[in-house]
């Protein structure tokens, strides 16, 4: 083909390109996308692709515009994540102690999240009868959480779900005299630590966990046994005030209704006594923090509330309730007696209702060497 010289002079020059350059930005931060060009748009397909033909015609027709790509993890945390969930399936304690050491210091954990609450949701439900399973990945999720590194937050909607299952499940092992109920004690724990960490942040947190376990405890027709033990145990973890609002109003209707009815069908089971001593338990351990508060003068002897899933120390918002008038500590007391004597009804008291659980810590005394005294 020829071509005039004179045609190839007077022809315009096309633009000169752009230097190659590199730039670096934010694919996510914490789990949400910010909003920079770079970045795909959150609006539909159809401002994507307007956006994109404007994009185009103000480069030129020359350049072309990739679209963005879901992000993909790196071969090094695909292995990572393969063997984690492979030691956390095997259920072998060895295995599962070192994923857990490692998840709970490593600090470059973030982008795989995601991927370990959806593990965690998705073998609960594969492993609703698998105890040990169930207490694997509930250690799996402590850990995730005590890593200071990584935010869970944004993705409490799917871990909580599993873990309260491990709280108020009907069925949670193969056989009914595996000890399911340490599963239940050490998940309601972790919910109650999951509130104390994220409670500010997110402030309908503990009322609607607290709801759950309300309805589990005293809904109507009642739940089955290990459910209302779960609730029980739950309402305890999360501190004194929740237990005076939702177990102290209802534990005279609850020990005489609930659980006598409960006994006269079925016979008093182990079921019905281990969740008649675990509610007496939380309201007798809420009546020991009751009485301390109501006899300390200052706030120096406030003790700590032994709820289930491990003893909390008390803030001093929690027992600055000094200006209650004195015939507060009377109902108090009444209360004890009241729920002394429903107990009678189930025969001889468990060993862990009596008087360790009801004996009210004396005043402060005036000699110094009674402070070693206290009561723990």
């Amino acid at each position: 083909v020829e071509l005039p010289v004179a045609d190839i002079i007077n022809t315009e020059l096309p633009r000169v390109p752009r230097d190659t350059s590199m730039a670096v930005h934010w694919l996510a931060v914490e789990g949400v996308q910010p909003l920079v060009p770079q970045n795909p748009l959150p609006g539909s397909e159809e401002i994507r692709e307007r956006e994109l033909k404007r994009a185009k015609l103000s480069l030129g027709t020359q350049v072309t515009v990739v679209e963005p790509v879901a992000h993909i993890l790196s071969k090094e945390l695909q292995l990572y994540f393969e063997r984690i969930s492979s030691a956390l399936r095997s259920g072998q304690e060895s295995h599962v102690a070192i994923a857990l050491q490692s998840v709970s210091q490593d600090p470059g954990l973030h982008a795989l999240v995601p991927y370990f609450t959806q593990f965690i949701a998705a073998q609960v439900t594969l492993n609703l009868r698998n105890l040990p399973v169930l207490d694997g990945l509930m250690r799996f999720s402590r850990a995730v959480i005590d890593n200071p590194t990584l935010s869970v937050g944004p993705y409490l909607h799917q871990l909580l779900p599993a873990i309260l299952t491990c709280v108020v499940g009907r069925r949670l092992s193969e056989l009914p005299t595996e000890d399911h109920w340490k599963l239940r004690d050490h998940a309601a724990g972790l919910v109650a630590h999951i509130c104390a960490k994220y409670g500010d942040a997110y402030a309908s947190l503990q009322p609607r966990v607290s709801k759950v376990f309300c309805e589990a405890v005293f809904s109507e027709p009642a739940k089955p046994l290990p459910t209302q033990y779960g609730g029980i145990v739950g309402i305890a973890a999360l501190g004194p005030h929740c237990v005076s609002t939702l177990l102290v109003p209802n534990a005279t209707a609850y020990v005489r209704q609930r659980l006598q009815s409960s006994s006269s069908r079925h016979g008093p089971g182990d079921e019905t006594r281990k969740c008649e001593t675990t509610f007496l338990n939380a309201v007798g351990s809420y009546l020991q923090y009751e009485a301390a508060v109501l006899r300390s003068t200052k706030g120096s002897r406030l003790g700590s509330y032994g709820g289930f899933g491990g003893s909390r120390p008390l803030s001093r918002m929690d027992v600055d309730r000094n200006a209650r008038e004195p015939s507060a500590a009377s109902d108090v007391e009444e209360l004890t007696e009241t729920l002394k004597k429903e107990n009678t009804h189930f025969g001889p008291p468990p060993e862990c209702f009596g008087d360790r659980l009801f004996r009210f810590i004396q005043p402060p005394s005036s000699d110094p060497a009674a402070g070693s005294n206290d009561v723990a």
